[in-house]
């Protein structure tokens, strides 16, 4: 919970406070520090979770602090993050952190200045007979940072040492690591499996066509175009992309660069798909879905550079190169400009990387020997 002085809490939100905690709360806030307490009667299930105790602080923030001065009562709030993630230190990043599971009809995010620290405060628990240390994350808030409390002994406030402290903290950094890097390795294996959706393979199977064994050989909505109808082309495409779409979208529930290295694994799985060989279609389409996930801003010049570039050159190799050149220098423009990027996350380095990834992988497979010779292309006569 979160008040503006510490004087605004009573024995009706806590219950038997002990001197301790009221020497700590007037030496150290408004600071980086959590005093544990326990409940009293008005702290209610809504607002600590049925548990036995909660947390206390006064931010230091001057937006925050500000806040609950005007608001003279207790704020029972989380912190801005998911689980296993940064605190975020500016609005862009809560925004992107949080803005999917926002109702603009009932949230409002209440822009300040950035914070200066990151990390979590420190946690004294001081529900027993003498105050013990919870948490400490690092020394943004240490005995010289208070001001002075002569009826405060800091051997009581640092009952554990600080080197169990620190091997606590170590732990809980590395179960956090690790389980964020599992969720992002789940996510870029999902984002690969959504890439091997055979799409125009099922499109040629329901009409009665192998895309493999005639046109061109690409199992891709141009090939599907041509054999099956605009019909099936326009169907296959429109699964490709959302393939890469959706792959973005999965990433971005983890973060920015996941959400960047799993649409990149949507083009890979499409380029390589397990089922199938690893002989799988181009890319172009599910590569303009992950765009569309991960990298809206561009999505229409997207559009516009391509769609100029087949006009002007008439060669879908020179197109792409052209396209995926412009496609790359954007991602670059936005991730060194932080440029805003609509409903996508916010552009980290991940951004060029993927887009110079996929550019890559796209541009060699235009440059495979056709895997049938001879047979119907686009633009022949039927």
């Amino acid at each position: 919970m979160h008040v503006g002085t510490a004087g605004e809490v009573d024995d009706g939100w806590a219950r038997n406070i002990p001197p301790q905690a009221v020497h700590m709360g007037a030496a150290c806030w408004p600071g980086p520090l959590t005093l544990v307490r326990t409940r009293g009667p008005r702290s209610g299930d809504h607002a600590i979770g049925g548990q036995t105790t909660f947390g206390l602080r006064v931010p230091s923030h001057p937006t925050a602090h500000e806040l609950l001065l005007a608001f003279g009562a207790v704020v029972a709030a989380p912190c801005a993050d998911r689980f296993g993630r940064a605190s975020p230190t500016a609005v862009e990043l809560v925004l992107d952190e949080l803005g999917t599971s926002l109702d603009s009809r009932r949230n409002v995010v209440l822009a300040g200045v950035d914070s200066h620290v990151g990390v979590e405060s420190t946690i004294m628990d001081c529900t027993g007979a003498s105050p013990m240390t919870a948490h400490w994350p690092q020394p943004f808030m240490t005995p010289m940072s208070c001001r002075p409390c002569p009826k405060l002994t800091w051997a009581q406030l640092l009952a554990h040492d600080r080197r169990t402290a620190r091997r606590s903290r170590v732990r809980r950094r590395g179960r956090l690591s690790v389980v964020t890097l599992t969720r992002s390795a789940a996510a870029v294996a999902a984002g690969y499996l959504l890439g091997t959706v055979p799409a125009a393979d099922l499109a040629g199977r329901l009409v009665g066509v192998s895309v493999r064994t005639a046109g061109t050989g690409n199992p891709g909505a141009i090939n599907a175009s041509v054999l099956l109808g605009k019909r099936w082309g326009t169907a296959v495409a429109g699964v490709d992309m959302a393939k890469g779409c959706a792959a973005g979208l999965l990433g971005r529930q983890v973060g920015p660069a996941t959400a960047y290295a799993t649409a990149t694994a949507a083009v890979v799985g499409h380029v390589f798909p397990v089922w199938s060989r690893f002989q799988g279609g181009k890319g172009v389409a599910t590569s303009y879905g992950a765009v569309v996930g991960v990298f809206p801003a561009y999505a229409v010049p997207d559009l516009l550079v391509a769609g100029a570039a087949a006009r002007l050159t008439k060669d879908p190799r020179r197109a792409n190169d052209i396209s995926s050149a412009a496609w790359t220098g954007a991602a670059l423009l936005w991730w060194a400009r932080r440029l805003p990027n609509l409903w996508g996350p916010t552009p980290t380095v991940a951004l060029p990387l993927h887009a110079a990834a996929t550019s890559a992988l796209i541009s060699w497979r235009f440059r495979q020997p056709e895997r049938v010779s001879g047979g119907m292309r686009l633009g022949d006569p039927a």
